[in-house]
């Protein structure tokens, strides 16, 4: 499993309304990578099912004062570092119009 120092997610067609990086499950994270979260967007820590905390916009640098349950999810310390696995969901906040949600056929509803 890689390592990622910086973790970041920039839409460039504008249509994604949530990615998760890595893209293909959990990953490698330390404490002191830096975390930038793009203008329009937030991004939730995520371990386990569970979401530890989230991000507005900016550059986070991570530690447990920020996210205060890495503490307990550190393993043997990496030169001041210490590793843990996560998943991050950039979540976009902008409003997504004109989508063609449906089916074809007509879903019934009874309503009493």
């Amino acid at each position: 499993m890689a390592m990622f120092d910086v973790i970041q997610y920039q839409d460039r067609t504008g249509q994604e309304m949530v990615m998760r990086f890595p893209p293909n499950g959990p990953g490698e994270f330390n404490t002191g990578s830096q975390l930038i979260v793009q203008e329009g967007q937030v991004a939730v820590f995520f371990r386990d099912g569970k979401a530890l905390d989230t991000f507005g916009p900016g550059r986070h640098t991570l530690t447990t004062q920020n996210i205060p349950i890495l503490s307990s999810l550190m393993s043997i310390p990496f030169g001041g570092r210490s590793p843990f696995t996560a998943s991050v969901y950039f979540v976009s906040l902008k409003t997504f119009t004109d989508l063609k949600w449906g089916t074809k056929e007509p879903i019934v509803f009874r309503d009493s």
